[in-house]
């Protein structure tokens, strides 16, 4: 979906195409047009927001199963806890890991 600047003086609406479904042209075949939709700039503005709060919850969770992994094979504990900062014990599995 592209944005487009708008087209009249106001510039709080941004132009969005959306995918219209296909037509039959002259000759028959089947040709996909772009079918123009109007969004305030405030709700563009709270889906971006709505898109970054569902990630930054995404990205809390990838790294509790990111700690999760990492103790449960390399300290054989289950806890997601995991901080990259803090030196760990020499590994069990010997020098060469």
């Amino acid at each position: 979906m592209a944005v487009h600047p708008p087209t009249e003086k106001s510039s709080t609406v941004f132009m969005l195409f959306a995918p219209s479904p296909p037509q039959k042209n002259s000759a028959g075949a089947a040709s996909i047009g772009a079918e123009r939709v109007r969004v305030n700039f405030v709700v563009l503005c709270a889906l971006a927001v709505l898109v970054g709060v569902v990630t930054s919850f995404g990205a809390i969770v990838l790294r509790a199963l990111i700690g999760s992994v990492h103790n449960a094979f390399y300290n054989g504990v289950l806890s997601p806890l995991f901080d990259a900062n803090v030196l760990e014990a020499p590994s069990r599995f010997g020098v060469w890991t």
